[in-house]
């Protein structure tokens, strides 16, 4: 957490699949309590829920990941995870 430049706070939250990680959202507010923690962190969590079950139908995530080109026999190692 952090306090944004127009006096909000910011908030960043881990996605994550058990131990994989799969990125971070940020959520900004202009003020924060229990309550809101716990529904950010439920929906931090559904999100991770949403991209892990749509990765196995859609290269679009894979790609906005990578931090390089994949070659085939990479991707074909890949694909049998």
């Amino acid at each position: 957490m952090e306090e944004g430049p127009s006096g909000g706070l910011n908030v960043r939250l881990p996605l994550a699949d058990g131990a994989e990680r799969l990125g971070v959202v940020e959520l900004n507010m202009s003020a924060l309590d229990g309550l809101k923690l716990r529904r950010c962190r439920t929906t931090a969590l559904l999100l991770a829920l949403i991209i892990t079950s749509k990765r196995t139908y859609s290269d679009t995530i894979a790609q906005r990941m990578r931090t390089r080109p994949m070659h085939l026999p990479t991707e074909m190692v890949r694909a049998e995870m």
